[in-house]
């Protein structure tokens, strides 16, 4: 994300960024109004993500800081305490340690509306992963 990225408030469309060659998802938002790499913004820890359940963005289906492992050993961890099998996720650049790891899956798969904010507050890992939203 660019430093002028940084410091404003995105909208647009969840996007699971791949490319061959990639370890992993890069977990993204692909802001409206721009094509290709320039609309193509990162999640980065600290960041709110709102990911709304509609097009016109007044049923918002989750809404959390982003804190995402990055260390493969710690992710395979989460994982199996949530009963998910470590080989069902491209989790290379992170799995988020606050959402269930099939919800998180499924907004991406669905490339729900989303808004992304600049850091306010730390992640706050030490929370437990709530259930899926769906089940």
């Amino acid at each position: 994300m660019s430093e002028e990225n940084k410091a404003q408030i995105i909208e647009g469309t969840l996007m699971p960024y791949y490319e061959t060659g990639m370890e992993g998802t890069l977990w993204s938002v692909q802001e409206d109004g721009k094509d290709g790499y320039d609309g193509l913004n990162p999640l980065e820890d600290g960041q709110l993500l709102t990911v709304f359940n509609d097009a016109a963005r007044t049923e918002v289906l989750w809404q959390g800081v982003i804190d995402l492992e990055r260390d493969q050993q710690k992710q395979d961890e989460l994982l199996r305490a949530q009963k998910y099998d470590p080989r069902l996720g491209p989790w290379g650049y992170g799995l988020p340690k606050n959402i269930h790891p099939y919800d998180w899956v499924n907004m991406f798969a669905s490339e729900k509306p989303a808004r992304v904010e600049p850091a306010r507050i730390e992640p706050a890992s030490d929370k437990p992963v709530p259930e899926p939203l769906i089940k």
